[in-house]
């Protein structure tokens, strides 16, 4: 069985999401070129959150892509 631990997306300017434990991270960088990172303390995980997560992996075990 799989387990998150964290999940996580960059793209190619270098902004990022993070989700893991009860911290979601949102860093980007302003058009100055200063890098602006937060994090939000969250209850639980919001449920299209989980639905996702749980679509991705069906589709990797489907596809076996690991």
């Amino acid at each position: 069985m799989w387990q998150v631990f964290m999940l996580a997306a960059t793209d190619p300017s270098g902004n990022s999401v993070a989700i893991g434990g009860d911290e979601i991270t949102i860093t980007a960088f302003a058009k100055d070129g200063k890098r602006i990172s937060r994090k939000i303390k969250v209850k639980e995980t919001p449920p299209c959150l989980s639905a996702a997560i749980d679509d991705l992996l069906k589709w990797i075990a489907k596809e076996g892509n690991t």
